[in-house]
């Protein structure tokens, strides 16, 4: 080795030392501490609380391949044993005209109407909602007397809670979908 070189080495010794001592841990200090989980969350004392989306039912999407043909149209449902029809016409009603459907008994079932904005051939059904949770459903749907449809369904429902976990209210919904050709 050259001597500039060597010199150059053995004055920098000192320091290397030193930098190894103060980067190596001491034996005198303790562990370092692991830090503890994230705890969860409390929920904020002026969390509001709403009613809305919470509603206990089943709803039943309609899914027409084909659209909805102009017609009088009969919806026959059977929820646990309790009847409920419906009818309706197609094209709907004018939209400030009130609903095109009409069942019995009434409020048992809410089926949608869509398009009554639209063109006539843009006018149909988009589902059906039931109020209570029926176990065994039934439906048939016919257009001019002409069956179009028949399902048999045991829905299962889930626990929904809109405002999020330990916020009321708790509500249990159902969902479905019945082919319409």
């Amino acid at each position: 080795m050259h001597r500039s070189t060597l010199r150059s080495a053995l004055a920098l010794a000192p320091f290397l030392v030193l930098l190894a001592a103060c980067a190596s841990p001491s034996t005198d200090a303790p562990p370092p501490e692991t830090p503890a989980p994230p705890a969860t969350p409390a929920p904020p004392s002026d969390r509001v609380c709403t009613e809305i989306g919470c509603l206990n039912g089943l709803s039943v999407d309609l899914q027409s391949a084909g659209g909805w043909k102009p017609g009088k149209y009969r919806f026959e449902f059977d929820f646990d044993g309790t009847a409920t029809t419906c009818e309706a016409t197609l094209p709907l009603r004018a939209c400030d005209a009130g609903p095109s459907v009409t069942c019995s008994p009434n409020g048992a079932v809410t089926i949608g109407e869509s398009g009554c904005a639209l063109p006539p051939e843009q006018h149909g059904f988009s589902g059906f909602n039931v109020e209570g949770m029926p176990r065994s459903v039934k439906v048939r749907i016919t257009r001019d007397g002409a069956t179009l449809a028949e399902a048999t369904s045991t829905p299962s429902y889930r626990k929904v809670q809109p405002n999020g976990e330990g916020c009321p209210p708790v509500c249990q919904q159902g969902h479905e979908a019945v082919r319409v050709p």
